[in-house]
């Protein structure tokens, strides 16, 4: 359907409604393909890659990733109820 635009104040208004939409789209790709090559070369290079991102991101350089069975659990005891649902459900649609 065509949207019949009366004016130019109304015109200009579309025009930038329209480019919004375009950025946003634009944006939205450019995501996706960042995050789909994050997820493939997780996949790919396995630790590797998780030690390279977080130097990236995080500008902290890991010799491993590897983390004490105790610090685990003592962090997951302390960790807020809901915040343990969300995890264990999110794990369960993972899996």
């Amino acid at each position: 359907m065509v949207k019949v635009v009366r004016g130019i104040r109304e015109a200009k208004e579309e025009i930038l409604n329209i480019r919004k939409r375009q950025l946003e789209s634009s944006n939205e790709q450019t995501f996706v393909t960042t995050v789909t090559k994050i997820i493939n070369n997780v996949k790919d290079l396995g630790d590797q890659a998780l030690i390279n991102y977080t130097k990236d991101f995080d500008n902290i350089t890991l010799k491993n990733i590897l983390i004490p069975q105790k610090v685990l659990k003592d962090n997951w005891d302390n960790l807020d109820e809901n915040l343990k649902n969300s995890l264990m459900l999110a794990s369960k649609r993972i899996r």
